[in-house]
């Protein structure tokens, strides 16, 4: 297997052949169908909020200033992105269905120029995007993690040598521009590209250290562009000092949510089944892969950055969708080592072949199982999670609950036909109640995001005074630490000024018939200037 060719002058053109177009295709098609897929799958309620602050920031609302949330403002710029081909979520699931397909087609760029054999080309595409497709579903359609995994394939694409020959500053420059998207998406996250594409200086630097040093300057260049055009435009709509405190200082004041989603057991049963088929074949491509010199350039960086995504998810709140971005790293790992075993098999062809076909079935039993759902939320697409216009109209109608009404759809029905649509509301929980009821937020503060520092708390109250909401929603966790603590100011406020109106299992509504005071003029976040 040829890597990369580095011990021998660099040829005037890349030596390796474009892939056929028939492999095209046949290599993009599983891909295109499970993004094809992602439209079907349930909404839930960070896709409902960065669907729902798109839209706000497409008519002229900025972020931070306007409207808080602790997450980056690349999450929300890329459905705003989206919005551009539909509406609401709609768009965000096209335009990710859309660059796992050019990520797809990169994939199979890379292990057409490594020399892989054609069965190992063909289905490194779905290796290295099939886990991410599949069990985004768990929460991480149009997440922070799943779009990380686009990132990181175009930085690597766009670095790598091809045949011997250097990438054009070009193409790095276009790498560090996805290097530098990263932290915009989540800071945290930013070493993870810087990692992955050691391999490509190392190898570049083999070939012509000289002018690798040219082709670097062009990518940190690219990387520094996205961070630099964030802070100009932060600090030109005066939400600057907004935007670095909540991405440097407020992360290490958040509270531990109260029912935190997840478990470490929940999110080992996903990590094994996620994983189950990429992971063992990762093991052998790298241990394979330390057998070669240019080998350990390429398996070492790839197992560290699979090492440090899952060290940087880990404090963080026990959900799966986490660790979908272990799905690049892991995944061009186990094409190396689908790349050996089959290497080995040659010697036995018919052991061969029943290794292809069992790796074919449990291969599609990895892709079916968990997307077995999406035919029957096609065919009932007015229940569950999905949200259709039949469902929201229903709730809106007061026509009661669909069948399998969910937490969110229960939560919704208790007012349906008591709150008109466009009432500002405040939603301490799930904004796919605001999708339903059609209501406006209340506060600049979002009451979605899990575990509010203490200053944040203190601002919701003196907000919620300010604004003063005919309805209020609270979600059924055990807020009493909260209560007791940096919430105190809002839960004193309901208990004062506002009586129950309606409650179950999901949550609790409170009304008040104090109301009159304006809602705040854009701008008026005060969170760190009181």
């Amino acid at each position: 297997m040829d890597l990369n060719t580095v011990d021998r002058p660099a040829p005037t053109r890349p030596a390796p052949a474009r892939p056929a177009r028939r492999d095209v295709v046949l290599a993009l098609l599983p891909v295109a169908a499970l993004a094809a897929a992602l439209q079907w799958w349930p909404e839930n309620g960070d896709q409902a909020l960065f669907a729902q602050t798109a839209s706000r920031m497409r008519d002229g609302v900025v972020y931070y200033r306007d409207f808080w949330d602790i997450k980056q403002p690349g999450v929300y710029w890329f459905y705003e992105l989206g919005d551009l081909l539909g509406p609401g979520g709609t768009g965000a699931r096209l335009l990710e269905g859309a660059l796992a397909l050019v990520a797809a087609r990169l994939v199979l760029t890379i292990t057409t120029d490594w020399g892989l054999r054609r069965t190992v080309r063909l289905t490194a595409p779905t290796l290295v995007l099939g886990p991410y497709l599949v069990y985004a579903h768990v929460g991480g359609v149009g997440q922070v993690e799943g779009l990380l995994n686009l990132l990181l394939v175009v930085a690597l694409a766009a670095t790598l040598p091809v045949g011997g020959v250097l990438r054009p500053g070009w193409a790095w420059f276009v790498g560090g521009l996805a290097v530098g998207a990263v932290p915009v998406l989540k800071t945290v996250y930013g070493p993870v590209p810087l990692l992955l594409v050691v391999p490509a200086l190392l190898l570049s630097h083999r070939i012509d250290a000289r002018r690798t040093r040219g082709r670097v300057g062009w990518g940190v260049l690219g990387a520094v562009l996205p961070g630099l055009v964030t802070l100009a435009y932060f600090a030109a709509h005066g939400a600057l000092d907004l935007a670095l405190r909540t991405t440097f200082q407020l992360p290490a004041q958040v509270t531990a949510d109260p029912t935190a989603p997840g478990s470490v057991h929940t999110v080992a049963t996903a990590l094994v089944t996620m994983f189950a088929l990429v992971g063992p074949l990762a093991l052998v491509g790298f241990l394979s892969g330390l057998r070669r010199d240019d080998g350990r350039l390429l398996v070492l960086p790839l197992a560290g950055t699979a090492v440090l995504e899952f060290a940087l998810a880990l404090p963080q709140v026990p959900t799966p969708y986490r660790w979908l971005m272990e799905a690049v790293p892991l995944g061009l790992l186990a094409a190396l080592g689908l790349e050996r075993v089959l290497t080995f098999l040659d010697r036995t062809p018919s052991q061969r072949r029943l290794f292809v076909r069992a790796l074919a079935g449990l291969g599609a039993l990895a892709l079916i199982v968990p997307t077995a759902h999406v035919p029957l939320d096609i065919l009932n697409a007015p229940a569950g999670d999905r949200f259709g216009v039949s469902e929201r109209a229903r709730i809106v109608r007061g026509q009661g609950l669909p069948p399998m009404a969910t937490r969110p759809v229960a939560a919704a029905a208790l007012m349906a036909g008591r709150i008109p649509p466009g009432t500002p509301v405040f939603i301490l929980g799930d904004p796919r109640i605001a999708t339903l009821l059609q209501t406006v937020p209340a506060t600049e503060i979002s009451g979605w995001t899990i575990g509010l520092p203490d200053g944040v708390w203190a601002e919701l109250g003196r907000e919620l005074n300010r604004t003063r909401p005919r309805f209020v929603y609270v979600d059924a966790r055990d807020w009493s630490s909260v209560r007791q603590g940096a919430g105190a100011p809002v839960f004193d406020l309901l208990a004062e000024r506002y009586r129950v109106v309606a409650a179950n299992a999901q949550g609790t509504w409170y009304e008040t018939s104090d109301v009159g005071i304006p809602l705040p003029e854009p701008g008026g976040n005060q969170l760190f200037t009181r």
